[in-house]
């Protein structure tokens, strides 16, 4: 080997010798990692084995850099990189990285106490599960060593991914985030100049002087400026730790069949065999009860899907065909009842303690408790007296009030004296009375008294009276057309059969004073309408305003009433009163009471 050759090689050796000692690299350590959940507000996760970003998830990160070699300055930090592990990935999308710009602590940080976050300076797309992730930290741990106070952690964040990393409580697959740093040296020391020679050593004598000292050592020239270094190799893996000793069991992680009774707590794993959608497990983000973990996201995260479904099996042979036993015979059909008479449905008459009603029997009230209203039967009955009794009977038409009471007649007079004695007693053989004028209550007429031997020998004399007015009741049902169908006042009956039965005359002069009108439906299996009944009083075949309408629901077994007492007007003796009935239905069967009141 030439000389100029070996003087090559070693150039190249010291070079790299030189290259290899300006840089090393130092992985400084995780001291908090927790992430928290906007559907759990409240709730600390910082002891989970597992950081969780997305779905209204965040994870905040935070390493010691005290560990760095005393006096480094950021322009000694020529690399700097974030090391990440992807465990699960439920759905892909970008995940962002940012500085964490407020204090935080793992032990105690919620959604609701989140530290703020600076702008994205990194991403990466989780897509694929079971990988690591390496992101570009240097310019924020260059920031981070010029002012230490910034150093308040990484947040990652994601607006569409769903996916799991592991944290530094991971002690399965255990890969933690890691932050490693290369650091450069300003250059490598130039070689120590040559010492100079050592002072001549004083004769020895008494008492003599010393020695005159040696010259210093000229210094040696300063080295060259290092060339800055590459990264170097990853250095190799450290063996494993041994084996930590078990700790006793807990109910934490250990996997049971999911119960809506049960109470779970954070970090407890269940498999999905009750839950909406059967086969997989869970771990709780919070404590819940009755929390269905698939459609429960904010409770719980699905740590393995279930697997596929198998294909479906082979399709079993086809059995024989069952051989048809032959058919029964056809029954004989049994005869055919008579049928039922004819009801009286509805049809009013006097009440009868004897007498079975059926649902609908319409009754006046002649023997009951209390005489004169009418009533419709609710349900079947026998001897259940109407007044007293509204569930069975339903109240159609109350009685007219009690006329006052006639003035008083005059006292009579003293019979004449008999012809056998001056004070004896005659006898009254006869009374006639005048006919009464229907233009009055009271008619004009002549009482007189005889006696068996004299012709009449008093007679006395009776006036007009003064009395007027009158109180109408009717009860009838109301026929299967929208009408008009037109009513006498003081009757009542069956529909059609009544309908157009006759005018009423007016006893005497008087002034209509006000019209109330009662109405209950009668239960019709086939109707499921409702109905609108409106009765006007006819006077002298002219409607007049004195009218009222009633509303009833179907089937309504209820009374419904209205009233008008504001459209008087004024009838002479003789005058006739028709009542006009029209419904807004024709299918349903009503039953219909009206009082008539004039004075």
């Amino acid at each position: 080997m030439s000389h100029r050759a070996a003087i090559r090689i070693l150039a190249v050796f010291l070079f790299t010798f030189a290259f290899g000692i300006c840089a090393n690299a130092a992985q400084v350590a995780l001291v908090g990692d927790a992430s928290v959940s906007s559907a759990r507000p409240s709730t600390n996760f910082g002891a989970l084995s597992n950081l969780y970003v997305g779905s209204g998830s965040s994870a905040f990160l935070q390493f010691d850099l005290s560990t760095l070699p005393a006096g480094t300055t950021a322009v000694q930090i020529a690399h700097a990189t974030l090391t990440l592990f992807v465990n699960r990935v439920n759905a892909t999308g970008p995940v962002a990285l940012s500085p964490v710009t407020s204090a935080w602590s793992e032990s105690s940080v919620t959604s609701s106490t989140a530290p703020s976050v600076g702008a994205t300076s990194n991403s990466f797309l989780a897509s694929v599960a079971g990988q690591y992730v390496t992101l570009d930290v240097t310019a924020l741990v260059q920031g981070w060593v010029t002012t230490p106070a910034t150093n308040l952690g990484l947040a990652l964040t994601s607006n569409s991914a769903n996916l799991i990393l592991d944290s530094k409580e991971n002690d399965e697959t255990g890969h933690a985030a890691s932050l490693d740093i290369t650091i450069t040296s300003a250059g490598a020391t130039g070689p120590q100049g040559v010492a100079g020679p050592a002072g001549l050593q004083g004769v020895a004598g008494l008492n003599g002087p010393p020695g005159v000292p040696g010259l210093a050592g000229i210094p040696g020239p300063i080295g060259l400026q290092g060339i800055p270094g590459t990264v170097g190799p990853a250095g190799l893996t450290g063996a494993p730790g041994p084996t930590g000793v078990a700790g006793p069991a807990g109910t934490i992680g250990i996997v049971t069949n999911w119960s809506s009774s049960t109470t779970y707590q954070v970090g407890q794993v269940v498999f999905c065999s009750g839950c909406s959608s059967n086969g997989s497990s869970y771990v709780a983000l919070t404590a819940n009860t009755n929390q269905d973990p698939p459609t429960q996201t904010g409770f719980w995260n699905p740590i393995a899907v279930a697997g596929a479904t198998g294909p479906a099996g082979a399709a079993g042979t086809i059995g024989p065909v069952g051989v048809t036993g032959p058919a029964g015979p056809t029954g004989t059909a049994g005869p055919t009842g008579p049928n039922g008479a004819t009801g009286t449905f509805s049809q009013a008459g006097n009440w009868f303690s004897d007498t079975a009603y059926v649902a609908g029997r319409v009754i006046y009230c002649a023997a009951c408790s209390s005489n004169g209203s009418s009533y419709i039967a609710l349900s079947t009955n026998i001897n259940i007296d109407p007044p007293t009794n509204p569930a069975v009977w339903g109240l159609v038409a109350h009685a007219g009030a009690v006329g006052g009471t006639g003035p008083t007649g005059p006292a009579g007079v003293n019979g004449v004296n008999g012809t056998d004695g001056t004070n004896g007693t005659g006898t009254i053989t006869s009374v006639t009375v005048g006919s009464v004028s229907n233009t009055a209550a009271d008619g004009a007429g002549t009482l007189t008294i005889t006696n068996s031997t004299t012709t009449p020998t008093i007679a006395i004399n009776f006036p007009a009276g003064s009395g007027s007015g009158f109180v109408w009741n009717a009860s009838f049902a109301n026929t299967q057309d929208d009408g008009p169908d037109y009513y006498s006042p003081i009757s009542g009956g069956n529909g059609a059969a009544y309908e157009g039965a006759g005018s009423t005359w007016t006893p005497s002069a008087c002034t209509v004073r006000s019209l109330k009108v009662f109405a209950t439906g009668v239960p019709d299996p086939g109707y499921t309408g409702a109905d609108q009944i409106t009765v006007t009083v006819e006077h002298n075949g002219a409607n007049t305003s004195m009218s009222c309408t009633v509303d009833i629901a179907n089937a309504q077994t209820s009374t419904t009433t209205c009233s008008n007492t504001a459209s008087t007007f004024s009838v002479a003796a003789g005058d006739r009163i028709e009542y006009v009935v029209t419904q807004s239905d024709t299918s349903p069967y009503d039953q219909i009471g009206a009082i008539l009141t004039c004075d």
